[in-house]
């Protein structure tokens, strides 16, 4: 019927708003790296935004360098992946490194 077609084409809008979060430390693991990376590929694919963030906790704030590295690397396996993702500029926000990727259009 009409009336839900109406409605199912409201929900994939609604959808495209919808912000993941993938959270990870800028010394993560590679399996551990492996697994959010997959997920925001999943997210990305669907339509959703991913923020990324990277914290850092103590002296780790002294290494906010390297957390623009893995925010690169990260984006370029997304890419890779067949998931071309556009970012946001990268903000620190407090002790964590934010940035927000979404499909590009």
């Amino acid at each position: 019927t009409p009336k839900k077609k109406k409605k199912k084409e409201q929900m994939k809008k609604a959808r495209s708003n919808e912000i993941k979060e993938v959270k990870m430390s800028y010394k993560i693991g590679e399996a551990d790296y492996q697994v959010r990376r997959r997920a925001a590929v999943k997210f990305v694919q669907a339509g959703m935004r991913v923020k990324l963030v990277i914290q850092f906790r103590g002296r780790e704030q002294q290494h906010i360098n390297l957390g623009d590295d893995l925010i690169a690397r990260f984006i370029s396996e997304l890419e890779e992946e067949g998931a071309p993702v556009q970012k946001t500029k990268t903000v620190r926000e407090g002790r964590d490194l934010t940035t927000i990727l979404s499909l590009k259009t």
